[in-house]
């Protein structure tokens, strides 16, 4: 006589499959955030590189403009920029350095470079290039 009780093996899911179903899932729900907040520490570093490009375009054309107009070395140029980026304070701390190559062509080379903090890690970018001052004097 057989048990009203009894089940066939394949009436359903027993609890241990679904255990490791949702197992599997949820280290590819994991895997997947993972990934994520990695490309948004990406994105970040990035944009923050993208701003301090500029930060030095910037810095490189005001001691162009200095040397130019004034006939002086830049060393005054303002050395902290602090720049919102999204909800983020950004300080950008720049290092200038003027160096006379050539005196009778008024030949300068000048290096920037800039430093900032992304979370615990400091990130610098640096860029050099040479000035020469054409205005004639008369």
């Amino acid at each position: 006589m057989p048990s009203k009780y009894r089940q066939s093996s394949s009436a359903g899911f027993m609890f241990i499959e679904i255990m490791v179903a949702i197992a599997i899932f949820s280290l590819g729900v994991v895997s997947i955030m993972q990934i994520f907040r990695l490309s948004l520490d990406r994105l970040q570093h990035l944009t923050n590189r993208i701003y301090a490009n500029n930060v030095i375009e910037n810095k490189i054309s005001l001691a162009e403009r200095v040397l130019r107009s004034q006939r002086k070395l830049p060393y005054d140029i303002e050395n902290e920029e602090r720049v919102i980026i999204g909800s983020k304070a950004v300080v950008f701390t720049d290092q200038l350095s003027v160096t006379k190559i050539n005196d009778s062509l008024d030949l300068f080379k000048l290096d920037v470079a800039l430093n900032w903090q992304e979370g615990t890690l400091p990130k610098r970018i640096s860029r050099s290039t040479y000035i020469i001052d054409l205005r004639n004097d008369e």
